[in-house]
C-alpha cells in the first residue's frame, strides 16, 4: 500500500537461475548483507527456492524476494526516496536493521540484543597474519599448542561448543552441522594430555562466530590465533577474497570487539538481533 510497484517489471527467480543472478544481487543488498550474507546461503544450499525480482523501466533492480527451505529474504528500494527497506526471516536468528524493528514486531519479532557488524578485508587479514605467523609457529614448535579443526563426528567436540554457545537449545543440531564446515581450535598440551583452550566456527550466513576461550586460558592470545586461522580457511574461497568476511558482536562485548580490531576487523554497521516466533 505504501509503495507503488505497479510500474515495475516482475520476473521469476528459480533454483536453476539463481546462481547466475548472484553477482547482481550482492551489490543490490544493503551493506548489512553485502559482505556475503543470505544470498550466498540461498545459492549454496537452498532446496525448492523460488521468488521474484522487480525492475524499473530502465532495467535497474529495485526489489528482491526469495523464499524456500531457509526462510524468506525481501529487500525493496523506494524509487522516490531511494531508501532501502527489508527483512530476513530464517530458521536461525539473523540480523534485522533497526529501522525495520517496528514492522518486525507486528510479525511476532522478539528483540534480543543490539549488535555491531564487523567486516575484514582480505588484504588487511594478509598483513596481520604475516605479522603474527612467525610467533604462532614458534609457539607451536615449542609444544605449547596445536591448531586443528573441530570434528562434527566427535560427540566431545559437539558438546563442548554447545555448552558454551548461549543460543543453542535442547535437541538442536545446528552446532553439529556447523562443525562440518570451517572451524579452528587451539588445543593446549597439559600434564595429563590435551585440552581445548579456544575455538571458533562459521554460521549458515557465512559469518564467523561461536568464538570462546576457556576462562583459565584467557589473556594468552588464543582467541586472536583462532580468529586468524578461521579467516585463513575462509579466505581460501575466492568470493571471500573479493567480498571479505564478517561477524557480529553484542554491543557490550568489548573484549571480543578489541580482539577483532586487533586483526583488522572494522565495525561497518549497527544491527538489532532477534527472532521470529
Amino acid at each position: 500500500k505504501k509503495y507503488d510497484m505497479t510500474s515495475l517489471v516482475v520476473s521469476e527467480v528459480l533454483e536453476s537461475n539463481l546462481s547466475t543472478l548472484v553477482q547482481e544481487l550482492v551489490p543490490f543488498l544493503p551493506r548489512t548483507q553485502k559482505c556475503l550474507g543470505m544470498v550466498r546461503s540461498w545459492r549454496d544450499g537452498c532446496v525448492g527456492i523460488s521468488g521474484k525480482l522487480w525492475r524499473n523501466q530502465d532495467g535497474e533492480l529495485t526489489g528482491v524476494l526469495l523464499y524456500g527451505s531457509r526462510g524468506v529474504s525481501f529487500w525493496f528500494t523506494n524509487q522516490e526516496t531511494e531508501q532501502q527497506i527489508g527483512l530476513e526471516i530464517a530458521a536461525n536468528p539473523v540480523p534485522i536493521e533497526g529501522s525495520s524493528l517496528a514492522s518486525a514486531k507486528s510479525f511476532g519479532y522478539s528483540h534480543f540484543h543490539d549488535c555491531f557488524l564487523h567486516h575484514l578485508k582480505y588484504d588487511v587479514w594478509q598483513k596481520h597474519y604475516a605479522e603474527a605467523e612467525e610467533g604462532i609457529q614458534q609457539r607451536i614448535n615449542q609444544g605449547e599448542f596445536i591448531v586443528r579443526p573441530l570434528d562434527a563426528k566427535s560427540q566431545k567436540d559437539v558438546e563442548l561448543v554447545q555448552t558454551y554457545w548461549p543460543y543453542t537449545r535442547p535437541g538442536c543440531t545446528y552446532v553439529q552441522r556447523r562443525l562440518e564446515h570451517p572451524t579452528a581450535a587451539i588445543i593446549v598440551k597439559t600434564e595429563t594430555g590435551e585440552e581445548p583452550a579456544a575455538w571458533i566456527t562459521t554460521h549458515e550466513d557465512k559469518s564467523i562466530g561461536m568464538l570462546h576461550t576457556m576462562e583459565h586460558h584467557r589473556q594468552k592470545g588464543y582467541a586472536k590465533i583462532a580468529l586468524l586461522e578461521i579467516a585463513k580457511e575462509c579466505f581460501k574461497d575466492e568470493e571471500n577474497k573479493k567480498l571479505g568476511i564478517f561477524c557480529h558482536t553484542i554491543k557490550d562485548n568489548v573484549g571480543s570487539q578489541r580482539i577483532l580490531s586487533s586483526i583488522g576487523f572494522e565495525i561497518t554497521d549497527e544491527l538489532a538481533w532477534g527472532r521470529f516466533a
